[in-house]
């Protein structure tokens, strides 16, 4: 079985390649500066371009102004007979099926913003102290990156007023990694778009609870794209979890489906914010049932004449005592 030696960047970006890897269930030894790789590394590149295709992913908005005017992109690029301006599509068809030539284009500055991406947000500060951050990469490596972004990519909305991809990458074992990433290319293909505003992560947990079925925790990054990508956030999800304790406490998901509906739109109330939290923390019992019901009705009954209201009471009332 063929082996490939794969370097590592950046902590995010080792993330999204060990995403990509997981893409295809391929199996690999992970060692502090690199991923030994056995198998067909072409298949991941062949998966995500399958995918990006059925999404209709037509650019690399992952890719800065200077991204994609520089060295490093023209590098990547040029190894693989390419235009800078390729799309998704055909950049990881075409490493598909050249996976012997890449792993022959060697290094190049690691200057793509998506390959420093957690280390500067908006306020330019480091957000993983003690981090380490390659200057060079692989060009494979540089693929990797950006397959396991465009791989795991759940789709873009609003968080506050900025934009962000939505990344979800399960936490689950290599050997599960496959049938992961095969439920996860059904979810993003039959999913007709994101909420228009995420809100808080608990109602957003809530949300990817009630709406995309996998069978794992996962980790959710939220990224911010433009002149410069950042990390805006990440938070972990027990989806299994979450889900449970949804069965268990109310007899019907409608009440509750109606108020993430409210509570991730524009302009969400702070009453609407606060009463999500009450819920999440019922959900994960650190509330009883009982303060919920009672708690919802009692807001209902303080402002009848208001929609969000009314739909308080119908969660309380769905609450199984």
């Amino acid at each position: 079985m063929v082996e490939v030696k794969v370097g590592k960047v950046s902590p995010f970006a080792d993330t999204l390649i060990r995403g990509a890897l997981y893409f295809d269930g391929l199996e690999f030894n992970e060692f502090s500066d690199s991923f030994v790789v056995k198998g067909d590394i072409g298949e991941v590149f062949r998966a995500v371009a399958d995918l990006v295709k059925q999404r209709k992913e037509e650019k690399f908005n992952i890719l800065t102004r200077n991204d994609k005017s520089s060295n490093t992109w023209k590098s990547v690029t040029g190894c693989l007979g390419l235009s800078t301006e390729v799309t998704p599509e055909k950049l990881f068809s075409t490493a598909g099926n050249s996976p012997e030539v890449i792993t022959k284009c060697g290094r190049v500055e690691a200057s793509l913003s998506v390959l420093k991406a957690e280390f500067y947000e908006y306020a330019r500060e480091p957000l993983l102290k003690g981090s380490k951050y390659s200057n060079e990469a692989d060009v494979l490596s540089v693929l990797l990156v950006l397959a396991g972004y465009y791989g795991w990519k759940l789709g873009r909305t609003k968080v506050s007023e900025d934009f962000v991809d939505v990344l979800l990458m399960p936490l689950v074992s290599v050997s599960e990694g496959k049938g992961a990433a095969e439920a996860f290319r059904k979810i993003v293909i039959k999913l007709e778009k994101l909420p228009k505003n995420l809100g808080h992560p608990l109602t957003f947990s809530l949300w990817l609870a009630l709406n995309v079925p996998l069978d794992s925790s996962v980790q959710v990054f939220l990224i911010s794209t433009g002149n410069r990508v950042s990390v805006k956030g990440n938070f972990t999800v027990d989806l299994v979890r979450l889900r449970k304790g949804i069965e268990e406490l109310f007899s019907s998901t409608s009440p509750l489906e109606k108020l993430i509906g409210i509570a991730t739109s524009d302009n969400v109330s702070a009453d609407t914010d606060n009463f999500v939290r009450l819920v999440y923390n019922a959900i994960n019992k650190t509330v009883s049932s009982e303060e919920l019901m009672v708690r919802g009705l009692k807001y209902a009954s303080s402002k009848p004449d208001k929609e969000e209201f009314n739909i308080f009471k119908e969660v309380a009332k769905a609450v199984k005592l």
